[in-house]
């Protein structure tokens, strides 16, 4: 597993190293003769799927290897399901990225597995919740619980609002205005949880158990930042992005095979 763990970051940091100095070198020899567009594309399209796919498997082994009745099981399972319909969305966007060379339609079909994802993964995170405060460890109180998401929510409306205010004012079809809005509202939804599990598991802070949910709420954070991003891309037309945005997706699911992969790795052990 370690060697797995090491192998999967090597290329992962390999493939953000092409990925983002296109957005600021666009012109640079490398991505006009190697790194073209359409090789850009098919790389990110394919690092996507493995990560992802790396992340959905591990998760499905980690409540396997976890005895029935054990709450943590029906956790994991949950959150394999929801990666599970990210790894459909993504599937989809990569027959057109990939095999077709060209860029996927939006909105698509992909969205569909994308937003069925979401409300399996908001269960699992509060279904971690709920294990840990049965554990009988000491994870706080429930008022404090209430207190940070409270203070997350009012902070992530405000972030949205400022964010997605002029992507949402531009001119564009209502399905992919909604789209744009349903996703940061859905990663912001599950930014609350995280942080409560990271506020939960912060007394093994340095610990392995901390560095899962550290390594999956960075992971979301990077997601929420690609789908505000793509707000702009496909609204205004910042073309310039696409590295970017391409960058953050695979480095959400660069942390989140990690997570998963660390996760198995110490349930197994």
């Amino acid at each position: 597993m370690k060697r797995l763990d090491l192998v999967s970051a090597v290329a992962g940091i390999a493939v953000l190293a092409a990925l983002v100095p296109k957005a600021f070198l666009p012109d640079a020899p490398v991505y006009r003769d190697v790194l073209t567009d359409l090789t850009l594309m098919r790389l990110g399209a394919v690092a996507k799927i493995l990560f992802l796919g790396s992340a959905t498997v591990f998760a499905h082994r980690t409540a396997s290897a976890f005895e029935a009745g054990n709450p943590a099981r029906l956790a994991w399972r949950l959150l394999g399901i929801g990666l599970l319909g990210f790894l459909l969305g993504q599937g989809y966007l990569a027959f057109f990225q990939f095999v077709l060379g060209r860029p996927s339609p939006y909105p698509s079909p992909a969205d569909a597995g994308f937003i069925a994802g979401y409300p399996v993964l908001l269960a699992a995170f509060w279904s971690f919740i709920r294990a840990y405060r049965a554990s009988g460890l000491p994870v706080g109180s429930a008022r404090q619980h209430l207190l940070l998401a409270l203070a997350a929510t009012l902070a992530f409306v405000a972030i949205g609002a400022v964010a997605l205010a002029p992507a949402l004012a531009a001119s564009a079809p209502p399905l992919e205005k909604a789209l744009n809005t349903a996703y940061p509202a859905f990663d912001f939804l599950i930014l609350i949880p995280l942080l409560i599990l990271l506020r939960i598991t912060i007394a093994f802070r340095g610990g392995r158990v901390w560095t899962i949910w550290a390594a999956l709420l960075a992971g979301f954070v990077s997601m929420c930042a690609g789908d505000i991003l793509y707000a702009y891309f496909s609204t205004l037309g910042q073309a310039w992005l696409e590295p970017i945005l391409d960058a953050l997706f695979v480095l959400a699911y660069i942390l989140m095979a990690q997570a998963t992969m660390k996760q198995f790795e110490a349930v197994r052990s």
